[in-house]
């Protein structure tokens, strides 16, 4: 089989550098897939290479100088980092390692088991189970932002209908004041405008494809943007 085209983005967290060679030989060993392997030696430093640039995983070990992995992940977890971890520890440790799940990591592997097989399957999981709740909650998050919408689709619709029923009326019975009427045509405009709105929100929250893109008058909307001032 050959490697996919892309080589995973890894970075390795340990404050031992002689590891990074290690991990790196064993990667390069994978038939099915290329990595790219970067190194930082503490939490510090990972965390900053983090924020400078994507990775596609993270291999942390447990013991980082004065810091523990399970700090790196925790403080990670904290800063919105969602780039999947996964704890590399030197012993059977079934409580730190349900620890380190509890707070974000995606996998624990024993350094002393560590091969080019367990690597690739434990990296290929962690990615996708990362995806797969990322995809989670945006739906979970687009279904109540469907449902807001439509109560907020009810809510605000018959007010507006009122609105509206009522300026129109009071145009009616100005309909010789050209001031007045101006000012109710632009109450109109607005609520027609409010309408939209809620009319594109409630597609969103469907799934439906937003409105082509059109031309627009630069000398209208600035007019309008006038009128309101």
């Amino acid at each position: 089989m050959t490697q996919n085209e892309r080589p995973l983005h890894i970075l390795l967290v340990d404050d031992d550098e002689d590891e990074f060679v290690v991990v790196r030989d064993i990667l390069s060993e994978s038939k099915d897939q290329a990595y790219k392997l970067e190194w930082a030696p503490d939490l510090k430093s990972a965390l900053q290479t983090i924020a400078s640039r994507p990775f596609d995983a993270c291999l942390v070990d447990y013991r980082l100088g004065a810091d523990t992995g399970v700090e790196l992940i925790k403080e990670a977890s904290r800063r919105g980092i969602r780039t999947p971890m996964i704890l590399l520890t030197a012993y059977q440790d079934k409580a730190t390692s349900r620890e380190a799940i509890r707070l974000g990591a995606a996998d624990f592997l024993n350094k002393s088991d560590l091969s080019s097989y367990l690597l690739d399957r434990s990296i290929l999981y962690a990615i996708h189970r990362t995806l797969m709740r990322a995809q989670a909650i945006s739906q979970d998050r687009m279904a109540s932002i469907g449902m807001l919408s439509s109560s907020l689709a009810h809510e605000i619709g018959t007010p507006l209908g009122v609105i509206r029923g009522r300026a129109e009326y009071l145009a009616m019975q100005v309909a010789g004041d050209e001031a007045v009427k101006k000012n109710v045509d632009i109450i109109l405009a607005q609520i027609d405008r409010v309408s939209h709105l809620i009319r594109s929100l409630l597609n969103v929250a469907r799934g439906d494809l937003p409105d082509q893109i059109g031309s627009v008058s630069v000398n209208k909307a600035v007019s309008d943007v006038l009128e309101l001032m």
